[in-house]
């Protein structure tokens, strides 16, 4: 049985030696092709920091300061300098999206760029920036949510509305959530659908009776009940 046992043990070392040497043989056979590899990957790695030091983060600097002097027309209502850039040195929210795409300034630029529309009467365009808003933030996506809601309104395309201000709704932003609510109570009068205009309502009434909507609530209920 002891000899059985040394004879099986025997065999699982030569196994392994065999192993081994196949191992060291394949490495030794495949060594350039390896280096190559490593050194491919080093290569990679070392031009992905780069891009984003010298590349990447100045951009995304410039692209902040580029915003900023398109907010400032914002701030003051003038929409289409906004939009579009003066003669100077800004260059319009299009600019910032053109000349700083994959920018966090580039994202908030299509959310102004989509306000400028809206304010300008152009609310196909508005749409066109506003339904592919992605941005990070406590106010700006419910804010992109509702405006697109507010575009859709004017399009008379209700159904497309509604959409958009539950998106904004869903948010849970102590601003937008009401002020959504109470538009969405709004388009479904249009709808025809009471009830859910009721629901809405309610709804503001009994989670949100310290926003500013809550001032019109008996209103806006009275007229569905």
């Amino acid at each position: 049985m002891a000899k059985k046992q040394q004879n099986q043990g025997d065999e699982q070392l030569a196994n392994v030696q065999e192993t081994l040497v196949q191992s060291e043989q394949w490495l030794e056979k495949n060594r350039t092709p390896l280096l190559v590899c490593v050194g491919v990957i080093v290569v990679l790695v070392l031009g992905f920091f780069a891009i984003k030091k010298f590349w990447y983060e100045p951009r995304v600097l410039e692209g902040a300061q580029a915003i900023a002097q398109c907010q400032d027309y914002l701030a003051v209502d003038s929409f289409r300098v906004a939009l579009e850039g003066d003669e100077f040195d800004c260059i319009g929210f299009l600019g910032v999206i053109d000349e700083y795409s994959m920018t966090p300034s580039a994202k908030l630029a299509k959310l102004y760029a989509g306000e400028c529309y809206y304010h300008l009467g152009k609310y196909e365009d508005a749409v066109e920036y506003l339904k592919d808003v992605n941005v990070k933030g406590i106010n700006a996506a419910p804010a992109a949510k509702q405006l697109l809601g507010d575009a859709y309104v004017e399009l008379q395309q209700y159904d497309e509305a509604v959409s958009a201000y539950k998106d904004a709704i869903s948010a849970d932003n102590d601003y937008f959530t009401p002020s959504s609510l109470q538009k969405l109570g709004h388009v479904y009068e249009q709808l025809g659908k009471k009830d859910e205009a009721k629901e809405a309502y309610q709804r503001i009434k009994d989670e949100y009776a310290d926003s500013f909507v809550a001032v019109d609530v008996e209103k806006d209920l009275a007229r569905v009940r």
